[in-house]
């Protein structure tokens, strides 16, 4: 292997580690250059790595790292099945005041329903809530905890957190109690489940995107399971 680099260039370091096969070497000006094998350039093909490097500049070519491989497009493609539509009744909203952190009020989950393909069931009482905190920004962070109770008796763990944001005129709107287009507002949830049922274990093991919407009881979510 022949390492290429600008001419008279002061070589500080080199390992003899390839990359992609080559070696590679820093100047005293601390750039990388990379060595071509002198037995072909395979960006030049029958072209000897010796010759590569003499363009008549000065300068050898440093040949850029290979590209990752493009993974199929299914790959690219996030893909979702619906779990479950879930409402909660939020009878009463503790306002905290301004604290360091930002707006702090608290949420008391009186309880709700959940019903899905696969599971249904009932939100139990306290303990349950929402831990809201309006940044600066204006935007309002959720961080909520529920347990489930399903039509057949299981317990269920659920925790999410979330944001909830929109222009200023739409979330006046919203905390007036106001029926509003969710779509004029951004409310996306982030759940992950718990739960020692056998039945419902593969809970354990995924995670969930929610959508949900504001109404004067209660959040209301569509949750779906990420594949």
């Amino acid at each position: 292997m022949r390492l290429v680099a600008p001419r008279n260039a002061a070589m500080k370091s080199f390992s003899a580690r390839g990359i992609f096969g080559q070696g590679i070497l820093i100047d005293s000006k601390r750039r990388l250059v990379v060595a071509v094998n002198a037995k072909s350039d395979p960006a030049r093909p029958g072209q000897t790595g010796e010759n590569a490097a003499q363009r008549g500049d000065g300068c050898s070519r440093v040949r850029p790292a290979p590209l990752p491989t493009v993974h199929p497009r299914k790959l690219q493609m996030i893909e979702s099945r619906a779990l479950f539509e879930i409402r909660l009744q939020v009878p009463e909203v503790v306002d905290l005041g301004d604290t360091p952190l930002g707006r702090r009020r608290i949420a008391v989950v009186a309880g709700g329903t959940f019903e899905g393909e696969r599971l249904k069931g009932t939100v139990l009482g306290a303990p349950a809530g929402d831990w809201l905190l309006q940044r600066v920004d204006g935007t309002t962070a959720l961080d909520v905890r529920l347990t489930l109770r399903t039509d057949d008796g299981e317990l269920i763990y659920m925790a999410y957190r979330g944001l909830r944001h929109g222009p200023p005129e739409v979330m006046a709107r919203l905390a007036a109690g106001e029926s509003v287009d969710p779509k004029t507002y951004y409310f996306r949830v982030a759940p992950t489940f718990e739960t020692a049922s056998t039945k419902y274990d593969w809970l354990n093991r995924i995670l969930a995107i929610g959508i949900g919407r504001r109404e004067r009881s209660g959040p209301i979510y569509a949750v779906h399971e990420i594949l």
